[in-house]
């Protein structure tokens, strides 16, 4: 039963998405060349240095929900459990998203461009929804609705290639901001499914903080 509700839609979720992504750099190195590939590439390591760094949090906040007793602060540590990495997210995001120029000293001048400006911009977005996400996910880990989460990860990796195959002509700005819609498709279809099979609490997902740190991020 483990390896049914668990391992087997775990390994699938590894390699369901990485066929999608191979298309659009395939589709973006045919339609922009392999220069913009490399721009894509520059701006998304910058992106996955703050994921590595605030994904360090995801087994001690899954250790920490999955030891809840009756007498601890159960909405305190959910609220964490969800939560926490996107507003670390926030503090370490939120100078570079106001600065994008900042990284290109990492890259040198000929990557001080608008256009990898905005992919960074675009990008660093993306991996905060990526870390919010993450948070759904640990509550989809101890309900065992590990095969809701191999659907909503296949849905991100079609709407991946359907953004981007509309997204083309904006070549590596279109591409970034495809990841983008991807993962807001993904949280937008996972939400019902998860109010419908009880997975989080309404009133969880519903949380005003969060959603005005998201509208400004936005903005």
């Amino acid at each position: 039963p483990i390896v049914q509700a668990f391992s087997v839609p775990v390994a699938l979720m590894a390699i369901a998405v990485a066929p999608f992504k191979w298309i659009a750099d395939t589709i973006l190195a045919r339609s922009g060349g392999f220069q913009e590939v490399g721009v894509f590439q520059a701006a998304m390591t910058i992106g996955t240095m703050i994921v590595a760094v605030l994904s360090t949090l995801n087994a001690p906040l899954i250790s920490l929900r999955a030891s809840i007793h009756p007498h601890m602060h159960e909405a305190r540590i959910e609220y964490m459990s969800l939560y926490g990495p996107w507003y670390c997210f926030l503090l370490v995001a939120t100078p570079m998203l106001a600065f994008p120029r900042l990284a290109s000293t990492a890259f040198g001048p000929s990557f001080n461009t608008p256009a990898f400006h905005q992919v960074c911009v675009l990008l660093i977005l993306y991996c905060g929804l990526m870390l919010y996400y993450q948070g759904i996910m640990r509550f989809m880990v101890q309900s065992g609705s590990m095969w809701m989460a191999f659907l909503t990860n296949m849905i991100e990796g079609l709407s991946l290639f359907l953004a981007f195959y509309v997204l083309t002509d904006w070549h590596v700005v279109g591409l970034a901001l495809a990841y983008v819609l991807s993962y807001i498709v993904r949280i937008a279809v996972s939400i019902p499914m998860l109010l419908r099979q009880n997975v989080i609490a309404p009133a969880l997902l519903r949380d005003r903080a969060f959603g005005l740190s998201m509208l400004g991020l936005l903005g």
